[in-house]
């Protein structure tokens, strides 16, 4: 999970990077009609990325979350078929000793 939040590392610092420019000009004593647009436009545009990267991290989350549960199973499985091949290689194992008795 790590790898995954640490690839949208740096969107989250670049949307920071543009919040804190935002409040700067906040903070300006002259801050006009068309500023506060122009701010408001920002925050749109950042919380419609930041809503996306969400969205993306869920889904990756989400494979990840489905990739660990196939690695398991087939995990299990595998382990499943070693052990059948164990079985089938005694009984071939006793069948040829039953056969070598039964020729003698």
């Amino acid at each position: 999970m790590t790898g995954v939040t640490g690839a949208y590392t740096h969107s989250f610092e670049q949307l920071e990077d543009k919040l804190e420019e935002i409040n700067k000009i906040l903070k300006s004593s002259s801050v006009t009609n068309d500023e506060l647009r122009g701010v408001q436009h920002e925050i749109d545009k950042i919380s419609t990325s930041l809503t996306a990267t969400t969205a993306s991290l869920d889904e990756l989350d989400a494979d990840l979350a489905s990739n660990r549960q196939a690695i398991l199973q087939g995990g299990a499985n595998l382990d499943f078929l070693r052990q059948e091949s164990d079985d089938l290689k005694h009984d071939a194992q006793e069948m040829k000793e039953q056969i070598t008795t039964l020729q003698a």
